[in-house]
């Protein structure tokens, strides 16, 4: 407010001083027409008169008044000078971390009554170091076409067809005598469910285990499994209840399996081989409805297993099984086999080996 005071009491000052000039010619314009000199200003000497006519004196080339907007113009530069060292003075420190100001468009002023719309932030993306597992790749993961059929003469391999109502009981051929056997099973059904079951079947002993695949025939394709078949299974049974079935099952020994030897990932069911001889550490990270990791130990004696653990190992758990994805690390004793189960062939999982106690 003492602002704009100042301001219009130097334009009110402005305005007098050429007031009082204007008047003062008017009122010599006026004298000079009378013959009368116009009153002189207190302190002023009035030049004598001549009696005699003569020429008259050269006028004196007078300044050109300067007009009204002159003035302002010169006023208004002056105060704003004044105004710019004021804001200048009274400017505030921004903080160093202070958000940057975006300045307007002068050619599209927001408007005082426009909301403010605050950007969307950047999505999170992989690199803040934070373990995540790979997406599932599009399409089949596995890539094989149909159902594998053995070949005439191939050990280890057993597959057919039924149709209608079956019921097939088979013995089976182990790759490695007193060891155990990776199962890698593939059926596919046309309306009507087909159930692979392994059994024990001897003279003194009786006994079916779970099912290793089952398929109901709205699957998209050949449904797949692996899982691992103890030393104490002597045949399989296929089970179809209706319509056309495919099957196939290979075994595979220990020996022929891919071994463990940093960190590994994938989709779907996974059976890898762990050799070395002391103990180590194996962290799963892995995404299903339900999924588990359990350690097959190499004497293959399976769920009979009599092995002692190494001693300050004797209350690590076996075996892991988690809900959605999760992350956990197993104590393996000894070598033996990594056995990963999971719901659906595309779940992800990775697996990464390393010592005993490197890391909390």
């Amino acid at each position: 407010m003492a602002f704009v005071a100042l301001l219009v009491g130097l334009v009110g000052l402005v305005t007098a001083v050429l007031a009082r000039r204007q008047v003062r010619r008017l009122e010599a314009a006026v004298a000079e027409l009378r013959g009368h000199p116009a009153a002189t200003a207190p302190g002023r000497r009035t030049p004598a008169v001549s009696m005699t006519k003569t020429a008259p004196p050269p006028k004196a080339t007078e300044a050109a008044p300067i007009s009204r907007d002159s003035m302002l113009a010169v006023v208004h530069q002056q105060l704003a000078g004044l105004e710019h060292q004021r804001r200048a003075a009274q400017s505030v420190l921004v903080p160093a971390d202070a958000l940057p100001h975006t300045p307007q468009s002068p050619h599209t002023p927001q408007s005082p009554h426009t909301p403010h719309i605050p950007q969307s932030p950047q999505s999170p993306t992989d690199d803040d170091g934070l373990p995540r597992l790979a997406a599932a790749p599009a399409g089949p993961v596995d890539a094989a076409p149909g159902v594998p059929q053995a070949r005439r003469g191939e050990r280890f391999h057993y597959s057919g067809v039924t149709e209608g109502k079956t019921v097939d009981e088979f013995p089976i051929e182990w790759p490695e005598p007193g060891a155990v056997a990776m199962a890698i099973a593939t059926a596919r059904s046309s309306d009507e469910r087909l159930s692979i079951t392994p059994m024990t079947r001897t003279r003194s002993r009786i006994r079916t285990h779970d099912s290793i695949l089952d398929t109901w025939g709205f699957e998209d394709g050949p449904a797949r499994r692996r899982t691992v078949l103890t030393t104490d299974i002597t045949h399989l049974k296929v089970e179809g209840l209706g319509g056309r079935a495919e099957w196939s099952v290979q075994l595979v020994g220990p020996a022929d399996l891919e071994e463990l030897v940093d960190e590994r990932e994938g989709t779907g069911d996974v059976i890898l081989a762990v050799r070395p001889e002391a103990p180590v550490e194996v962290v799963v990270h892995a995404n299903s409805d339900g999924w588990g990791l359990r350690f097959v130990c190499g004497c293959w004696a399976g769920d009979e297993c009599a092995c002692e653990r190494p001693k300050g190992l004797e209350w690590f758990p076996g075996s892991i099984y988690e809900t959605g994805e999760a992350m956990a690390t197993l104590v393996v004793p000894r070598p033996g086999l990594l056995v990963c189960d999971l719901q659906q062939p595309a779940d992800p999982w990775r697996l990464r080996l390393r010592p005993l106690g490197s890391e909390d």
